[in-house]
């Protein structure tokens, strides 16, 4: 597990994981910023797994296309207005941003995109023959 500092800067929290390249060491690390979310915010496990995934997917959102897709896959998180992809252009993330002004401005409630839920991994039915059956 990793220790953050007590009082943690969004830096502190996120910039490490734009490094990291393994999935095992990916897992640890979002297992850690939950842990500390649960800890230092008193959420529950799933709010805080669902509030640190989202800015993790954010954070990732400052860095380069490859960056940000790596991170999205490695901690199953996504940008909340961009999705999993980076926009193709400078003109197309503003043009995005734009949008999402507009309809705040309108009073318009932001529906954010959040990590996809995990599919479960169907299980293959092990079938044991006898013989003589």
């Amino acid at each position: 597990m990793i220790d953050f500092p007590k009082n943690a800067t969004i830096g502190d929290l996120y910039r490490p994981a734009m490094k990291i390249t393994d999935q095992e060491e990916a897992d640890e690390y979002i297992e850690s910023l939950i842990n500390w979310a649960v800890t230092k915010h008193r959420q529950s496990r799933e709010k805080a797994e669902k509030i640190q995934r989202s800015n993790l997917g954010y954070f990732a959102g400052y860095f380069d296309s490859e960056t940000m897709e790596r991170v999205n896959r490695l901690f199953n998180t996504v940008h909340p207005i961009f999705g999993g992809k980076a926009p193709d252009s400078p003109e197309k993330t503003l043009r995005l941003g734009m949008k999402m002004g507009e309809k705040v401005k309108k009073g318009v409630k932001i529906r954010y995109k959040y990590p996809p839920k995990k599919k479960p991994v169907a299980k293959k039915k092990r079938v044991i023959k006898f013989e003589g059956e």
